[in-house]
Formats: C-alpha cells, sequence, structure tokens
C-alpha cells in the first residue's frame, strides 16, 4: 500500500516556467501561429525527495511516496488558442506521465480541426469532440471571433483526451 501524502508535514518545492514572445522557425508545419506569446507555469513538487547515489532510486521512491507535481496554474498562449487551466502531473512505477489539466480555453476547437486536417489526431474522435465540446462553447464577450471552452485535457498511458475521449495515441 502506497502511503498517502500528508499536506502538513509533506515537502514541497515551487517552481515557475515562463517563456514570452518567442519566434518558431516558419519551417516547421504546425497550426499555431510562428509567434508563442506566452508559456507560463507554475509547479509545486510535492513529496519527500531522498538523496540517493542514483537519481533514478531518488524517484522511484519519491513516486512510491505519493509523489506529485501540483500545477495549479497554467498558461498557453499561441494564436488561435489561449488556454489557462489547473492541474497536476503523476507518474506510473516506470516513470510514465499522467497528467490531468481542468481547462478553460479559446481557439481550442480551431487548434483541433488544424490538428485533424493535418493528421495528427484521429479524424473519427475529433468529429465526436467537435460535438461534444461545441454544446459546452459559449461567447464571453459579443464580439469574440473564437468560443471559450472549460473541458479537463488529460494524458496518461501514451494516450492524450479531452473529456475522457482519445484524440492521439503516441503508440501508433
Amino acid at each position: 500500500k502506497t502511503p498517502e501524502i500528508d499536506s502538513f508535514t509533506t515537502p514541497s518545492y515551487t517552481s515557475i516556467f515562463e517563456v514570452n514572445n518567442v519566434k518558431i522557425n516558419g519551417l516547421v508545419d504546425y497550426p499555431l501561429s510562428s509567434n508563442l506569446k506566452l508559456i507560463y507555469a507554475k509547479a509545486n513538487i510535492m513529496g519527500k525527495i531522498i538523496p540517493d547515489e542514483l537519481a533514478k532510486v531518488s524517484l522511484e521512491n519519491w513516486i512510491l511516496h505519493g509523489g506529485l507535481i501540483d500545477v495549479p496554474n497554467i498558461i498557453l498562449q499561441s494564436e488561435p488558442l489561449t488556454l489557462v487551466g489547473r492541474g497536476d502531473i503523476s507518474f506510473s512505477e516506470n516513470f510514465s506521465p499522467r497528467i490531468y489539466f481542468n481547462t478553460s480555453s479559446k481557439g481550442l476547437l480551431t487548434l483541433l480541426n488544424d490538428l485533424q486536417k493535418r493528421e495528427v489526431l484521429d479524424s473519427s474522435n475529433v468529429f465526436i469532440a467537435n460535438i461534444m465540446l461545441k454544446n459546452k462553447a459559449y461567447k464571453i464577450n459579443d464580439d469574440d471571433e473564437e468560443l471559450t471552452i472549460s473541458t479537463p485535457i488529460g494524458y496518461a498511458d501514451n494516450i492524450l483526451t479531452i473529456e475522457n475521449l482519445p484524440l492521439k495515441d503516441f503508440t501508433k
């Protein structure tokens, strides 16, 4: 049995990652604009890390004792997508990440359709995701060009999901 994390006695380490106004090489084929306006993430590494000569042993012990990364704030801005969210990242015993975020975004439908056109995402599942997401989409302001959508986004076992619907299996 894995011990539970006790938030009163478990240490945490806070880090902030920020990238502003980066131009991406125009030769790369991607659906977002070539100007990455912002990537920001605040992360709290939760759990006791016991130093060992082998970093792998330290990581294994951290995972075994419930270590995880709490992400209270993440922001991504690159036209057409603006996404904010919060969630957590944990790891399986073989260090495979399990990511779960609750997000709110504008431009997600445009991004999904662009990725489907480039055959990056499964077209039948993007079709279903479009139906599901359009039903929850709304305009915050009357003059908004992109719809706002609140949705869970996850990644586990090499599969990217939106609303628990698999959009990309990275093993194929």
